[in-house]
This record gives structure tokens, sequence and C-alpha cells, in this order.
């Protein structure tokens, strides 16, 4: 039976796909971990800022961005997770520094006596094809 030996090439494009391979396992790993730390919030107060919400976002711990997305952008979304937003108020996109803070967010920040007109907070779902 012929032996077979991989030449220095063959050795590189391994090497390469095996790289490339990471990258991706990198990417989707990054993605999947900033899913798990934003939550979306709504019945904000009227004309939300970022600078508004942050005391109260903030309060539950360190927040990387607050993100308001208005009826007027949300009625022309096309991406899945923003068209299950009701279009007719603002939400509020924040992003926190850890999975655990925005968990917290969603139990703490959350008003349920008040479900119709209080501060509600959910966490963002994971994308498609995600646990």
């Amino acid at each position: 039976m012929p032996e077979e030996s991989c030449t220095s090439a063959d050795m590189d494009q391994l090497a390469q796909a095996v790289a490339e391979g990471m990258d991706k396992l990198r990417w989707l790993t990054s993605l999947t971990q900033a899913w798990m730390r934003t939550v979306v919030g709504y019945n904000l107060p009227d004309d939300p800022t970022p600078e508004l919400l942050a005391p109260i976002f903030g309060a539950i711990g360190a927040v990387t961005a607050i993100h308001i997305l208005s009826p007027d952008i949300l009625a022309k979304a096309t991406e899945p997770w923003m068209v299950r937003l009701s279009p007719h108020q603002h939400h509020a996109v924040v992003v926190y520094e850890d999975p655990d803070i925005a968990a917290r967010a969603c139990v703490d920040l959350s008003d349920d006596k008040n479900w119709r007109t209080g501060l509600q907070v959910r966490a963002m779902a994971p994308p498609p094809g995600t646990k």
C-alpha cells in the first residue's frame, strides 16, 4: 500500500481552514454572548433618550449601550426580532456587561403589577439556530 505524505502546501491549507473555522466559532460565540447580554424595554417614559434611561437600567448593573427604537424605525423593520415589537411605541435595546445582570434586569425592572403601562423588560431572543 503506498504511503501518503502531506506537502507543505497541504499543511498550510489545513492550517488556514482551521484558522478560518476558529474565527467563525469565535464570531458566533461573541454574537451569542452579545444577545445574552441584551434586553428590550418597553412602556417607556414619553420621549425617551439614552440619557433619561441610563439611571433606570443602570440601577441593576453596568450598561454598555442603550439604543432607542422609535415607532418610525419599527414600522420599516424587516429583521425578525424587530418585527415582533409593537410599532406603536418606543423600545429601548439595552446591552449590559454581563448576561447575569441582563437576566436580573428582566426580573427586577419589570413592573408586573402594572403590566399595561409600567416598564417591561424582556430578554432579547437568541438568534435563530442558537441555543
